[in-house]
């Protein structure tokens, strides 16, 4: 799965670091889901760990200040 989403993010598309594994239910929560819907259907469950849902929004928010940075450098050679 996409940590950030192809349609917004159209360059980071095929970034190897821009693709973790996740089964289809996980996928699908994350890219329509909040994070109180991912506590609450995966978490409190007991079918996914905290940690690991933590881990993966931190590393979006790092991935998202690394694409800003990528378009602000290269702003005039590609086209958004």
């Amino acid at each position: 799965m996409h940590v950030l989403d192809k349609k917004n993010y159209p360059f980071y598309k095929y970034y190897w670091r821009n693709i973790v594994l996740g089964t289809k239910s996980q996928h699908d929560l994350y890219d329509q889901g909040t994070w109180d819907q991912i506590v609450e259907q995966r978490i409190k469950r007991g079918i996914d760990s905290e940690i690991g849902w933590k881990n993966l929004f931190k590393f979006r928010e790092e991935l998202l200040e690394e694409y800003k940075e990528w378009v602000r450098i290269n702003k005039g050679i590609y086209k958004l």
